[in-house]
């Protein structure tokens, strides 16, 4: 049997680093930011937020591998 992401269940709480949604979206890093900034013509309210992983404002962050894949299926669906 082969594998591929659509046999495989991922549970809600694996989290992944910017580095990782940068690989899975081909957004830059920049970008990433931009899209989850309301004052940024690149804001989408739809991209997922990310999660705090260490208290201040500079700490870690990480990004649920579901949603960001879910975010990404939205986008396959919905092109013409």
């Amino acid at each position: 049997m082969i594998l591929n992401s659509e046999n495989i269940q991922y549970p809600d709480t694996i989290l992944i680093r910017i580095n990782t949604v940068r690989l899975m979206t081909g957004l830059s890093r920049s970008a990433i930011y931009s899209r989850l900034q309301p004052s940024s013509p690149y804001y989408d309210p739809d991209f997922p937020r990310q999660v705090k992983l260490a208290n201040g404002r500079k700490g870690a962050s990480a990004w649920s591998l579901k949603e960001i894949e879910d975010w990404i299926r939205t986008r396959l669906n919905n092109r013409k």
